[in-house]
Formats: C-alpha cells, structure tokens, sequence
C-alpha cells in the first residue's frame, strides 16, 4: 500500500511541478528520479528471479502524448544556464529512452503521433541537441564573440535540426548565413558576404511566410508561432542591418561583384556538446525483496483484462501562467536573446 500510494502521489506531484516554470531544475529533476525509481519494480524483477517484474503487464498506464495536445506553452524567461542544463539533461534522456527503453517495448501498439514512435523520438532527441545549442549562439551573440564562431556553430544547428527535420520537416540555416557574411567580410571577400547575406535574408522571409501559413492551421501551438517571439521579430531587422554594413563596407573597401555561389559554411571546431547521459535511477529501497513478493497477484492469472474506460480520461495538465512583471528571486539574471 505504502509503494503504490507513493507512486501515485509522486505521479501527480511530477505532472503538477512539471507545469511550473517558476520551479527550480534540481527540485523537478529529484521528484523526477524518485518517480522512475519507484516505477522500476513494476518493470524490472526486484529480487533477480526474472527480468520481468511479475508486476509489469499487471496495470496499465495512460499519458497524454505531446503531438495531441492541444495547450499553447508559454515559457517564462529563465537563467541561461539553466536553460541550457535542462535541454541538455532532456537530449540525453530521449537518446536513453531511443536507444534502450525502446528496445524493450514488445507488442505494444502505438498510435501514430506517440512520443514512443522512434521517428519523433529521433526528432526530439536532435530538436533538444540544436535548442540547446541555440542558447549557446545566443549567448555568443550578446558577447559578441568571433563572427566564424557564431556561424559554424550556427551551421551545426542547422544540421541538428535538418536531421530531426527528415523525420518530420524542414529547416533552414539564416542565421549561419548572416553571421557568416560578417566573418567574410573580416576576410576582405565582399562578394561573398554579399551573397551570404543576400541567401539569409531569402531563407528568413521563407520561414516568416512558413509560420504565416502554419498560423491559419488549426494545429497545437498556433498562437505561440515563432514570428511572435522576440528573437524572431529582431530576426528580419538584424539581417538587415548586416546587409547594409556588407554593401557599405564592400562599396568604400573591398569593391567585390557578389559571388555567383553561397561560399561553404565552416564546421564547428568548438563550442559543440553531446547531450549529457542520462544515468537510471537505482530502483527504491521501499522495493525490497520482501515487499515484492508480498504483492499478489494469483487472482488475476489467466483472467481477461477488464480494461476501465475512465482510465484513458487523462487529463490535460495545464501550464501554471506567469504573472506579468514575475521577478524570480531566485534568478540574479534573465537570458535576454537580442
């Protein structure tokens, strides 16, 4: 009774912490690894006598899948830091969920947008490892660091995304190409600036005319479209004004034609990072030997599973909103994105 009252309690206390911004990562992550930690004997036999817990197949569990849902997230602005750790730590858990867990899923079947579809799983997995990177060229961006930097990292982000985009959509790469006309220029290749900036400015207005049409659809997450984001909205006016410093700088120095093609973006030297593994809980003390061979389950052998309609009832958590003006007291800075 004390394990399944606590697993239920942690079960909601997650879904509940998960929906607040405001909460610190270490807090969410320990309720996190309590959860999995309790969950675990129902999955894996606590006294070694198999590897299949005899609890496994015993209850179902029904969770929302974040494809259906139908909730507009609105993130609150947090520190850098933790900004990056978290998408970092969740990188590391969609590849841990790809390439393990999965495997262990047999004859389950799985609706078409299921957050276990190994398709989406990969395109979450390589969405985290860009997002997280795209602090990392924010970052570099407010600190003005090296112009090639900001572009090969940029040009990594690009591919983050393009692979994940094969399982699902597209992406461009504007902000390589922008930072990279800046780096050209520091080269004395005006023409070549030139054209980068000339094909950031294209693949910026396709992307803007992309979300203008996604925010007709009737889809998840249409009122937070990307154009509303502050960093989306200085998007067009930075390119901009790195195009009339290139066509300045190339009229009063360099006196280059623009190049006919797109010169090569440079690869990432540094700067790069691989999502940080995730490392599975040990299973709960409260699981003893003892405690698992006290659950009984002879009732139910060879008995059909009566399923309980009211248990696919999930119900939608909803975010905990922001109050306008929130000042986090525990935050000294906030991770501004100019």
């Amino acid at each position: 009774m004390q394990i399944c009252n606590q697993l239920r309690q942690l079960r909601h206390e997650l879904l509940k912490d998960l929906c607040d911004p405001s909460l610190d990562l270490t807090l969410v992550r320990d309720i996190f690894d309590q959860y999995v930690s309790l969950i675990l004997g129902f999955i894996i036999s606590p006294d070694g006598s198999s590897d299949d817990s005899k609890l496994r197949y015993t209850t179902k569990f029904y969770y929302t899948d974040s494809l259906t849902s139908t909730s507009v997230i609105t993130p609150s602005d947090k520190d850098a830091l933790d900004i990056h750790k978290s998408i970092k730590i969740s990188s590391g858990i969609f590849k841990h969920v790809l390439d393990i867990e999965l495997r262990k899923l047999t004859n389950v079947k799985l609706p078409p947008c299921s957050d276990l579809n190994d398709k989406i799983l990969v395109a979450y997995y390589y969405q985290s490892l860009a997002e997280f990177h795209e602090v990392t060229v924010a970052r570099a961006i407010n600190s003005k660091q090296d112009n090639a930097l900001i572009s090969s990292i940029a040009n990594q982000i690009s591919q983050y995304f393009d692979i994940g985009g094969q399982q699902l959509t597209t992406f461009d790469d504007k902000i390589a190409r922008a930072y990279q006309a800046l780096s050209l220029l520091d080269k004395n290749d005006g023409g070549g600036a030139l054209k980068a900036v000339e094909e950031a400015f294209k693949v910026q207005q396709q992307a803007k005319a992309f979300c203008d049409e996604y925010a007709k659809r009737d889809a998840p997450g249409t009122q937070a479209i990307p154009q509303r984001h502050p960093f989306f909205l200085q998007l067009e006016s930075m390119i901009k004004r790195i195009h009339d410093t290139t066509e300045f700088e190339n009229t009063l120095i360099h006196h280059k034609k623009i190049a006919n093609e797109c010169p090569p973006l440079e690869q990432a030297t540094h700067g790069i990072l691989q999502a940080e593994e995730y490392i599975m809980p040990k299973l709960n003390s409260l699981f003893s030997a003892d405690a698992y061979r006290a659950f009984d389950i002879g009732k139910n052998v060879g008995k059909p599973y009566k399923e309980d309609k009211k248990a696919r009832e999930v119900k939608e958590m909803k975010e905990v909103p922001i109050p306008q003006g929130y000042a986090d007291p525990n935050q000294n800075s906030s991770c501004i994105i100019a």
